[in-house]
């Protein structure tokens, strides 16, 4: 997850209510999902499926 932030400038009390969201919605949403585990269909990609190969399944 990437969170950017600064597209303009915000008032005080609005970036107080954006942390407090975050705090209150948005991460404890996070924490209810749950990832699958990858599965590799053969196809590994123009790195290979070697060590190092990130995210790749066997």
């Amino acid at each position: 997850m990437h969170i950017y932030g600064n597209e303009r400038a915000m008032d005080h009390k609005d970036v107080m209510r954006s942390i407090e969201l975050l705090g209150k919605e948005v991460i404890p949403a996070i924490h209810e999902i749950k990832p699958q585990p990858y599965e590799s269909k053969g196809k590994a990609g123009p790195h290979g499926s070697g060590p190092g190969a990130a995210g790749l399944a066997p």
